[in-house]
């Protein structure tokens, strides 16, 4: 995994992610912020309930999302390639109270014992690996059977990735076959419309803007658009029961 580029990323913005779900109009990040959300309403949507639930959060950077997950009553265990990303989400959930657990470990091995986790949330994590099958070949044997996981990815917009730490971005169509070579039957939502991330990004005037208008309504949530610039693949693991339709 892209663990060198994450390393010094974290090494030079500390644990920015937490500021990214502040209320702070500069600093926070209504974009990052509908992403998480997202996440974790669909995990919760696949699992009916997340009190209680095992839950795995691969990539976990410093945190963030294992937080979120916390506080729907999940027991998280958050694993990310970069010491220095662990060490601030292990300090930040013990400040908070958190019991989640959090581990130096590739998503390509997790150590996890097989069959174990309810849910997977990998979170913009494929797009830096340089094995994006390897790592959902990893979250499928983690998964409980009848498990389900959620994996977002930006939608791939130009020929080369967009963002520099990039490994890969597909076009949804690319995406779907990505996923469909480990998860043969997957639902896909896509969120963020590409308007209101243009918006954001012409200036910090228009940052705030979007930022403090999110804490009433977070457009990165609107439907209805042509253009989105995330993509969210929700897969289950079959149970041993399970039949493949085409094999009937």
């Amino acid at each position: 995994m892209n663990d060198e580029i994450e390393f010094k990323k974290y090494l030079t913005r500390g644990a920015y992610h937490w500021e990214q779900i502040s209320a702070h109009p500069t600093r926070s990040n209504a974009s990052a912020k509908a992403r998480y959300q997202r996440c974790v309403a669909l995990l919760e949507a696949g699992t009916g309930s997340l009190v209680d639930k095992q839950v795995l959060d691969v990539g976990c950077g410093d945190g963030v999302l294992s937080w979120l997950l916390v506080q729907r009553g999940a027991v998280c265990h958050g694993v990310d390639p970069s010491q220095i990303a662990v060490e601030y989400a292990r300090k930040k959930h013990k400040a908070k109270g958190s019991r989640a657990q959090f581990s130096v470990s590739s998503g390509y091995d997790t150590k996890a014992a097989g069959g174990f986790y309810d849910a997977v949330v990998s979170s913009d994590v494929i797009e830096h690996v340089q094995d994006p099958n390897r790592l959902l070949q990893e979250i499928l044997r983690v998964l409980k059977p009848g498990g389900t996981a959620v994996i977002s990815t930006p939608v791939r917009l130009t020929e080369d990735p967009l963002d520099k730490m990039h490994v890969t971005e597909w076009f949804p169509c690319e995406f779907k076959a990505i996923i469909s070579n480990v998860f043969p039957s997957a639902h896909y939502v896509y969120s963020h419309p590409m308007f209101w991330m243009e918006f954001m990004d012409r200036s910090k005037f228009h940052r705030a803007v979007i930022n403090t208008l999110s804490l009433l309504w977070n457009p990165f949530f609107a439907t209805g658009w042509r253009l989105y610039a995330l993509q969210y693949a929700i897969v289950h693991k079959k149970q041993p029961t399970d039949q493949d339709p085409n094999d009937a």
